[in-house]
Parts: C-alpha cells; structure tokens; sequence
C-alpha cells in the first residue's frame, strides 16, 4: 500500500482489481480452508484494496474496475459443479461493484465491473482439458488472451 501510495501521492486516477483463484472440486466436497482462500483472493482482497485506496480514488475523481466472470450469472453444464464455488465468489464481487457504484456515485467516482468469458492467463492451463464447444468461450468464438482484455479496461477507463 506505502508503495502504491508513495508513486500516486494522494490521487489514485485508476484502480482496477483483476485476480482470481479457483479450485476444481464440487461444492459439497470442497476443503472448507480452499474455500475460504477462494473467496480471500476473489472477494475479501479486492473489498480491502477499495476500502484502503477509496479515500485516494475519490479525491481524484476517479474509478475503479473489477473483473468478474460470467460464471457468476450462469452456471454452465459445460464445467459441471467444479467451478461452482469459484461462480460465486465472482457473483460476490459483481454485487460488490454494484453496491460501490451507488455508494460512490456522489463523489463522481465511476465503479466498472468487466464480465468475462475465458480468458487465458498463466495461471490456469484447463481450456484444454475441457474440450468446450467453440462458441462457448467468447462473441470472439475462442478464448480472450490477458493483453487483449488489458486493452478493453484501458479503453473503457
């Protein structure tokens, strides 16, 4: 926090929360500590990021992006119950966003929740594995790349 703090001074233009963990099991079988750690890095974390550097993002009029998934509006047959714990979680922070763009409309704070499909990122290599329909990823018809959505943020910001 120093470190981000020291960089921007008191103004935060831009915050934008992209993380995500995930853990293949069905809901009933999961290790509640996994779960616990799902919904520490996909909803704990990014609310205590945006409380600590709220103050910083008002006073400069800006905005905050989260990146959620659209797992938290459909439950796809396709990933079975595996991924259902990880839709929640990312269902959590769409309500989050939600609430934010209420509470801090007043203070011309703009509050952008991104809804993704499939995105490929280092830290998951299933696309694979789960032989998806091809139109299941995205309009795109095959998985988003993370450079190609740091570009839809940057451009929406």
């Amino acid at each position: 926090m120093e470190f981000v703090r020291n960089k921007c001074g008191s103004s935060l233009d831009i915050l934008i929360k992209n993380a995500g963990r995930n853990h293949f099991s069905p809901v009933l079988d999961i290790d509640l500590d996994e779960a616990k750690k799902i919904y520490d890095i996909n909803v704990w974390s990014p609310l205590m990021l945006i409380q600590k550097f709220a103050p910083h993002v008002i006073s400069a009029k800006g905005s905050i992006t989260n990146v959620t998934s659209i797992s938290g509006y459909v439950n796809v047959p396709y990933m079975d119950m595996l991924v259902r714990l990880y839709a929640t979680s990312k269902r959590s922070l769409e309500i989050l966003s939600e609430t934010l763009c209420l509470e801090l409309q007043p203070s011309g704070v703009h509050v952008l929740s991104i809804v993704t499909g499939a995105v490929q990122t280092n830290g998951q290599t299933y696309f694979e594995d789960w032989k998806l329909p091809q139109d299941f990823y995205t309009v795109l018809l095959r998985i988003l790349f993370i450079n190609e959505l740091a570009v839809v943020i940057v451009f929406l910001e």
